[in-house]
C-alpha cells in the first residue's frame, strides 16, 4: 500500500463519516494532530482519550516556548497510547508518554514513526519519549502480523477440538495467550514464524488473570471466556472489563453455562461452570463490536448446526478478510460483514431489543 498525504486539507469533512470504530478514531486523531482542528474529536470517545487529546496539545504556536511535556495515563491504554503517539508526532516539543501501552501494535507505530523521520524511543516500555515536529519524511515500512487474528484461530481450535498450524506470524506477540492455551489443555508446538495448535479433548478449567501486556490483556477476555465455557469444572476470570462484553455473557447464560461474579482483592471475578458442550439455538446472536463478534463466531464453530449472527459491521474493518480465513479450514459462514446494513435486518432488530 502507497499513500501520499502531501494534498490532504480539512476544508470538507462531508466525506468523512465518524463510526464506533478505533481505526477511524486512529485517523481522527491523526487529521487532529496534523491540523489542530477540534472538530476531529470525536464526541463519543473515552472522556478520558478525548480530554487528553483536546488540552495536551495547542497547535499553531501556542506552546512553542515549552520544552517538555509529560503525559500520565491512569492505565496503559492501547488506544490512548497510540492517538497520543500520533498527535505527539507532530507536536514542536518533546513528549514523554508515562504508563504507555507495551502492546507490539504501540511498537510497531513507534518504529514507523522513527522511519518516518520522527524521534520515538522506549516504545515496549512505561515510558515513550516522542520529540515530534515537520520532520516526516518519505518511508518504508513493513507491518507486523496481527497477533490478535492469530489468537482467533488458536481459540477456534481449541472450542471445535482441532487442529491448526498459523504461519506467517511472530511468536513471542502470542506468549502469555499460548502459556494458558497450554493450561487449558491445548497442545502448542512454537516455531519460528509459525505455531501448531491441536486440542483433543475439553478444555480444563482454570483461573485466567488479565493485565497489560507483556502479560494477558483484557481484549482476549471475550475468547477465553467462550473456552472457558466448554471447560471440564469451574473456571474463574479476574479481570473488571469483561461485564463490557455483555452479548458474549448474555449468550452463554441463555445457553445453560453456569456464571456468576464475586469480587478478589477489588478485582471483578467471574466464576464459570463449564458445560460439555454448547447446544443448537434458534435465537438471533446479536453482538457489540468486533471482538465479541468473534467470540460469538466461536461459540457458532464449536456447535453442530445453523445460527445467525447479526450487526458484524467492524469485522472487516478489525480483522482483514476473517470470514473467508475461516472458511478455508472448514468452517461454513455466509452473509454480509459489510458497513452499511447489519445481517438479516428485521432479525438483527428483533435481537437487539432481546439483548439490551
Amino acid at each position: 500500500m502507497s499513500v501520499n498525504c502531501r494534498k490532504l486539507n480539512c476544508n470538507d469533512l462531508s466525506c468523512i463519516r465518524v463510526e464506533e470504530s478505533k481505526i477511524r478514531r486512529y485517523i481522527f486523531s491523526a487529521l487532529y494532530a496534523r491540523f489542530g482542528d477540534r472538530q476531529f474529536i470525536d464526541a463519543r470517545l473515552n472522556p478520558e482519550i478525548r480530554n487528553a487529546l483536546d488540552n495536551v496539545i495547542r497547535i499553531n504556536g501556542q506552546i512553542e516556548h515549552r520544552q517538555k511535556q509529560k503525559i500520565f495515563f491512569n492505565d496503559p491504554s492501547i488506544t490512548l497510547t497510540i492517538q497520543l503517539l500520533l498527535v505527539a508526532a507532530t507536536t514542536p516539543v518533546q513528549t514523554e508518554l508515562i504508563n504507555a501501552s507495551r502492546d507490539p501494535c504501540v511498537v510497531a507505530l513507534a518504529d514507523f514513526l522513527n522511519t518516518a523521520g520522527i524521534y520515538a524511543k522506549g516504545a515496549g516500555t512505561d515510558k515513550i519519549t516522542v520529540s515530534g515536529g515537520n520532520n516526516f519524511r518519505e518511508a518504508v515500512y513493513e507491518n507486523i502480523p496481527d497477533y490478535i487474528e492469530a489468537s482467533v484461530f488458536i481459540f477456534a481450535s481449541m472450542v471445535t477440538k482441532g487442529y491448526v498450524k498459523i504461519k506467517n506470524i511472530i511468536p513471542c506477540h502470542l506468549r502469555a495467550v499460548l502459556h494458558k492455551c497450554e493450561e487449558l489443555g491445548a497442545e502448542i508446538t512454537v516455531l519460528d514464524n509459525a505455531v501448531i495448535v491441536e486440542m483433543n479433548e475439553r478444555p480444563k478449567a482454570a483461573r485466567i488473570d488479565f493485565s497489560p501486556f507483556p502479560c494477558l490483556p483484557d481484549y482476549y477476555s471475550p475468547l477465553f471466556l467462550v473456552v472457558s465455557g466448554l471447560a471440564r469444572g469451574t473456571g474463574t476470570l479476574c479481570n473488571d472489563g469483561l461485564q463490557d462484553y455483555f452479548s458474549v455473557l448474555k449468550c452463554l447464560k441463555d445457553m445453560g453455562v453456569g456464571i456468576g461474579f464475586s469480587a478478589d482483592g477489588g478485582v471483578c471475578v467471574t466464576v464459570i461452570d463449564g458445560m460439555e458442550k454448547y447446544p443448537l439455538s434458534d435465537d438471533m446472536l446479536y453482538s457489540e463490536g468486533a471482538i465479541s463478534c468473534i467470540a460469538l463466531i466461536l461459540i457458532m464453530l464449536s456447535i453442530n448446526g445453523r445460527n445467525f449472527l447479526c450487526n458484524c459491521k467492524d469485522l472487516d474493518s478489525a480483522f482483514s478478510r476473517i470470514v473467508q480465513k475461516l472458511n478455508s479450514i472448514g468452517a461454513f459462514i455466509t452473509g454480509r460483514t459489510d458497513q452499511t446494513k447489519d445481517l438479516h435486518d428485521h432479525a438483527a432488530e428483533e435481537a437487539k431489543r432481546k439483548y439490551s
